[in-house]
């Protein structure tokens, strides 16, 4: 069952230089990463987070009144309203 799930974009790992310290002296550690774009295809495309995914700002309110705004995600600011307008 494990085998059957799906792992998304591969990973790529790339060994990296890390100073130590202030002594000079470096060592190297592994960097760990995935192809945004692979990642963004992989998101946009599966099935099981299409209604997990917001694509349109929405405001959100704890009250029937609607003066109390909920926020906490990028969708429900007034930053995603902005990006809708700008240039």
């Amino acid at each position: 069952m494990v085998d059957s799930i799906s792992c998304g974009p591969r990973w790529n790992c790339e060994i990296v230089r890390l100073p130590n310290g202030t002594d000079g002296t470096e060592h190297e550690a592994e960097l760990w990463m995935r192809d945004v774009g692979e990642c963004i295809v992989e998101l946009l495309g599966n099935p099981d987070l299409q209604d997990g995914i917001c694509y349109k700002p929405m405001r959100v309110f704890q009250d029937p009144e609607k003066t109390e705004r909920v926020y906490g995600e990028a969708w429900i600011a007034d930053w995603w309203w902005d990006m809708q307008v700008s240039e």
